[in-house]
């Protein structure tokens, strides 16, 4: 009967165990490498956009901030709408894109 009992509650988390799980990332927030010159407008809007089906599909996201970007005053209340939000993890990326095999030593 305890080997019953053990598989009954080790089975369930085996099985929970082999889901496959993606992580969803977003790079170079709050612009997000969008293609193409968009106005303040419209970076916003497609911000919210994105902010809102997260919270439909309720799927939590990391968010990695390129420091460059942050420095534009419209895009601060971008990131702050990305901040703000329960489902976002925000991660520190880059001042910039830099190209690690065109830097010496010294300067990291």
């Amino acid at each position: 009967m305890k080997h019953f009992l053990f598989a009954l509650v080790l089975f369930p988390l085996l099985s929970f165990a082999q889901q496959k799980q993606v992580a969803i990332t977003l790079d170079d927030a709050p612009v997000m490498a969008l293609p193409g010159d968009y106005t303040a407008a419209q970076r916003k809007a497609i911000n919210e956009k994105l902010l809102q089906q997260i919270t439909v599909l309720h799927t939590p996201v990391t968010v990695f901030i390129n420091g460059a970007n942050c420095i534009v005053p419209d895009n601060q209340l971008l990131l702050k709408m990305w901040a703000d939000h329960p489902l976002v993890t925000l991660g520190s990326h880059t001042l910039n894109h830099a190209n690690c095999a065109d830097l010496s030593l010294d300067s990291f």
